[in-house]
């Protein structure tokens, strides 16, 4: 949560020109409102409680648009980054990885025991020279990607062939010519799942400076429409 507080803060001083805008939006929001003469007061107290919209307003609005651009600029610098890196994992380590996964299901091509996606990961970390390069999100990155390429391979495998998906669990299927492209293919739902997370995270910061902004602006609001109508009943009598 910290670093996510640090790219929004980081963002800030790179939104304040929607800022401005903000601003400039509720100073034309109040000026409207004048003219419809929904600002007019007849006591003294009301009159000055106006006067102090034109100053707390345009403040609220330049925060509320400032902090919507900081949690937009943090949001997509975030996920940026996290696509970038699974890029550069996936060209770093998959050609190699696919490799070994050939030549394991050549080899436990007549074993009846096969390992399941983890032991196969472990076992390529323990055969790769660059294995001091893996840390437990790598580790765990691959096990979750041959998930899903055994999943898709499975589906598309028994569409082709008529086999139960239950019959071809008992194969592995990562040489499967139909299956060519699902190591890609995998990453790319990886990244759809990586920015579902990223949403879900900035998700309670976007509700919270809703929330903060609402909560700012229900009293100049609800005051406004009980000017209105006791206008309109004055008008009425």
């Amino acid at each position: 949560m910290e670093i996510v507080g640090d790219v929004i803060w980081s963002g800030i001083f790179g939104s304040l020109g929607y800022g401005f805008l903000g601003y400039l939006v509720a100073i034309i929001l109040l000026i409207i409102l004048n003219i419809r003469g929904l600002l007019k007061r007849k006591k003294i107290i009301s009159k000055i409680l106006v006067v102090t919209y034109w100053i707390f307003i345009p403040i609220v609005f330049a925060f509320g648009f400032t902090f919507i651009c900081a949690l937009n600029y943090a949001k997509t610098s975030t996920i940026k980054t996290a696509d970038a890196t699974i890029t550069q994992f996936e060209k770093n380590t998959v050609p190699a990885f696919r490799e070994f996964l050939l030549e394991k299901t050549e080899l436990l091509s007549t074993e009846t025991i096969i390992p399941s996606n983890e032991e196969l990961v472990n076992q390529y970390i323990e055969d790769d020279s660059t294995s001091s390069n893996f840390d437990w999100v790598k580790k765990n990155t691959l096990i979750w990607f041959l998930d899903l390429v055994e999943e898709e391979a499975i589906d598309r495998i028994s569409s082709q062939t008529g086999f139960e998906n239950k019959e071809l669990n008992q194969f592995r299927l990562y040489n499967h010519d139909s299956i060519n492209n699902l190591f890609h293919q995998s990453f790319n739902r990886l990244k759809t799942a990586e920015h579902s997370w990223v949403n879900t995270l900035f998700k309670p910061y976007y509700m919270l400076v809703t929330i903060y902004w609402i909560g700012l602006m229900l009293f100049p609001i609800i005051e406004i429409l009980l000017a209105r109508n006791r206008r309109k009943i004055l008008t009425k009598s």
